[in-house]
Order: structure tokens, then sequence, then C-alpha cells
């Protein structure tokens, strides 16, 4: 059962969320702080993973507003606080920050930026087990094998797609087989079509 703290966090994370959905954007960023100022200390997994997702969610929310800078700023701040973070759900979290700041540089254009992020997250994450770590990191092998293609580096995309199919064929994860069967589709068609990223 969650303590006091993580049901109050998860309750204030819904209460974010349900106003994202109402469009009242500047009260829902304001919730995601009030997360942060009130548990960012706690040391408990559960309200850590929290506080991480809620901070993921400002980062996201403030992309959709065309603040990219800020929505970077944020998800460096997730990392530099919870990147060494034991705990599987908060790494899931770092990992998603990461990719979304990978996709957002691509969108800016900083490509080569952009699949620098990707192989950082490669390099320090590709090892994890767990499977929402797992699933972030095929994503952030589709987005990087996306932005390659993007620079006319369809060899080098390729390899990136091959790479998937024989690190994570087997898995037994749904959600990463579902991204797995996404790049086998990016991979199909991308000489003829340029998908978006995931």
């Amino acid at each position: 059962m969650p303590d006091a703290h993580e049901q109050a966090a998860e309750e204030l994370l819904s209460k974010g969320v349900a106003l994202g959905e109402e469009g009242l954007v500047r009260e829902e960023i304001d919730v995601y702080d009030d997360i942060d100022y009130r548990f960012g200390k706690d040391e408990s997994p559960g309200v850590r993973k929290l506080v991480a997702e809620a901070l993921l969610f400002k980062g996201i929310t403030l992309g959709e507003q065309g603040k990219t800078k800020k929505e970077i700023d944020v998800y460096n701040d997730i990392d530099r606080r919870f990147g060494k973070d034991s705990s599987p759900g908060v790494r899931e979290q770092v990992v998603k920050a990461l990719v979304g700041k990978g996709a957002a540089l691509g969108e800016q254009g900083k490509t080569t930026e952009a699949i620098a992020v990707f192989n950082d997250i490669e390099q320090r994450f590709g090892k994890d087990n767990s499977p929402g770590v797992r699933e972030q990191i095929v994503s952030a092998l589709i987005n990087k094998a996306i932005t390659l293609g993007e620079e006319g580096k369809t060899g080098e995309a390729m390899a990136v797609f091959d790479d998937i199919d024989q690190r994570f064929s087997t898995d037994d994860s749904p959600c990463v087989l579902e991204l797995l069967a996404k790049a086998r589709s990016y991979k199909e068609y991308y000489s003829s079509e340029k998908p978006s990223a995931p």
C-alpha cells in the first residue's frame, strides 16, 4: 500500500494531467512544480518516480507549447537529479526524458546533438533489464535511426534498425515487441517514405 506522500503525489499528478486535458497549461505546470516542491527530497522510490514523472510531464507540456529550450532544461534537470538512481521506475523516467531531449534537438535540426543523446542513452542504459527501460532504449534507437536517415545516412540508419531487430526480436515485453514491429515497418518503407519519429 502506498504511503501518504506517494498517495498525495499520485493524486496531484492526476490533477495536473486533468488540467492539461482541459487546456489549463499554466495551472497544469503549477501542479507539477508543486509536486517537486513538496516531495522533491523524498527518499522513497515510489515518490521519487512520481516526482521525476511530474517533471517529465512538465517538459512534455513545455515542448507542446513550443518552449523547446525550457523543455530541454527540464529534461537535463531530471537527468542531473535522478540519472544515477537505482530504482527501475525512476530510471525509466530518466530515459524517457533523454529520449524527449534527443527528439526535441532533432526537431530543432540539431541532429549531431540529438544522435549524441541517443548514443548516451544506449551507453548508460543499454544493458538495463527492466521492461520500461528496455522499451525506451528501443524508442531511442528508432529515433536515432530516423535522425540518421533524415541526414541522408541511410546505411547507418539501416544498421541501427538491424541492431534493434537482432537485440530485441526475442524480447518478452509486449511494448518492446510493438516497438520492434514499428522499427521493422520503418526499415521496410524507409527508402520510399520518411516517417516521423514515434
